[in-house]
């Protein structure tokens, strides 16, 4: 039986989907689209269309595309992710998923850790992986020709279309976009050379923000919280500043989000704090901000130790949904936070209070405690806020025993 193990693809669209598995890598929508953002294939005349396209790859962890066969399928998946916790019943929601899906993996799977982010790989370290999904089939890693015949061109259009709108993909929320496109069939003779296959690409932002409204259902607490972590151990954290040349390349940079631009130009650049991690949590702390709307203001309150009488100096970040997050721990006594905050009071006085929080990835490279911009994935610009406007007194350290 293992002898007659069929290839995973047909060999006439070997090499095609290998070269539009590595097109689709470097154009890489995973930058552009979340995964709440689904994009609509329709192929002219075929039964399996319309096919509903999700990209994985935003957060960092997994890289890849996954085609729906019905919008249903789609759906029903995504609530069930949302309303199931139990390993066992994950497992089950995920085999009864009706789709094809591409993914992406290291050929050289040693290097891979904990912290391991595979875009920064080189395409020529990286290989894909095609296959099926199915409630009755299960799991299954390869494919007939008809559906690697639509795999092949719904991709192809999904590259185009990624490559064209990239400025209205970039946005949030998604906007209403729509193209159409004649793609040159893979033709097996010369006579069928000249046949076209028409697909047209569509964003949905309606289920878009359906898809939204469900993640942030599920959020939902109106409890007060001052939440201790939202910034990963092993971070660079530090209080900076951003010439104001630096500040407008980063405002149209494609990889870097930039979501409110209010800060005016005044002084020598934009007072931030500067956090530098890894790829992977450097998109799950902006995943968090965005989903709370951004952020309202950065505050500096007092806080001790009262074991060892210690005082300290909290960062607080207040996000647009109220909710309050530390971001640094600052002993009174240390000289050089002393210094690094009267720089930051001046430089934001000459601001008129405008500041910011940058979200870097890299913490394990040469840029370590200096990101490049290339490393900038995400700026939200805030306001300098006294700290006595929440109200928190001085805060303590406890202990929490279970």
């Amino acid at each position: 039986m293992g002898s007659n193990k069929p290839p995973s693809v047909p060999s006439f669209y070997e090499r095609p989907l290998k070269q539009t598995s590595h097109d689709l890598w470097a154009s890489a929508p995973w930058d552009l689209l979340a995964d709440h953002e689904i994009i609509a294939i329709e192929l002219e005349g075929w039964e399996t269309s319309p096919i509903y396209a999700y990209v994985m790859g935003m957060l960092g962890q997994e890289y890849g595309v996954i085609l729906y066969r019905s919008l249903d399928s789609l759906k029903q998946f995504r609530l069930a992710v949302i309303e199931e916790s139990a390993p066992h019943q994950l497992e089950k929601v995920f085999l009864s998923q009706d789709c094809w899906f591409l993914n992406y993996k290291a050929i050289d799977e040693d290097d891979e850790d904990d912290d391991f982010d595979l875009e920064d790989l080189d395409s020529d370290q990286v290989e894909s992986v095609l296959g099926s999904i199915h409630p009755l089939e299960g799991i299954r890693p390869f494919l007939d020709e008809e559906e690697a015949k639509t795999i092949y061109y719904s991709l192809q259009a999904l590259i185009r279309f990624v490559d064209e709108y990239e400025e209205e993909l970039s946005q949030d929320p998604i906007g209403a976009a729509s193209q159409e496109y004649q793609l040159p069939a893979i033709a097996k003779s010369p006579n069928k050379s000249k046949e076209q296959i028409n697909v047209k690409v569509s964003t949905l932002p309606d289920l878009a923000q359906e898809f939204l409204d469900l993640m942030e259902d599920d959020d939902d607490d109106d409890d007060f919280s001052l939440n201790n972590d939202l910034i990963p151990d092993n971070s660079f954290l530090s209080l900076g500043m951003i010439p104001w040349e630096a500040i407008a390349t980063l405002r149209k940079q494609r990889k870097t989000e930039y979501p409110c631009q209010e800060a005016v130009e005044n002084g020598e650049g934009l007072p931030v704090v500067v956090v530098q991690t890894t790829r992977p949590k450097a998109k799950e702390i902006i995943d968090l901000l965005r989903s709370e709307g951004g952020v309202k203001g950065i505050y500096f309150n007092p806080g001790e130790d009262p074991w060892s009488d210690d005082e300290y100096e909290l960062g607080i970040l207040q996000t647009e949904s109220g909710n309050l997050h530390v971001f640094g721990e600052f002993l009174e006594e240390n000289t050089a936070h002393q210094k690094a905050r009267q720089k930051w009071n001046s430089r934001c006085k000459e601001t008129k209070g405008y500041c910011g929080i940058l979200i870097a990835m890299g913490v394990t490279g040469n840029s370590r405690g200096n990101p490049k911009l290339t490393d900038i994935l995400a700026v939200f610009e805030s306001k300098f806020l006294d700290a006595k406007a929440l109200d928190l007194g001085v805060l303590q350290l406890t202990s929490q025993f279970e």
